[in-house]
């Protein structure tokens, strides 16, 4: 689909992807016990100095960084 935007070509029909989306939205929660405790995963995220670097680059030339 986005290289049929990129390339201003006619997008392809989006049925079936729509069809993929109804089903994963009707589909029935995995057996999972309400007793069940959730466990907990610790979340990390860090940006590389790298990344850090080309971020603050874009900003200065006054590109949008999302």
């Amino acid at each position: 689909m986005l290289t049929s935007y990129q390339g201003r070509k006619e997008p392809p029909a989006v049925d079936a992807l729509h069809a993929m989306i109804r089903k994963l939205l009707h589909q029935p929660e995995t057996a999972k016990s309400a007793d069940a405790p959730v466990p907990q995963l610790p979340a990390h995220f860090a940006w590389t100095e790298y990344e850090q670097l080309m971020i603050s680059e874009a900003v200065h030339r006054g590109e949008t960084v999302l």
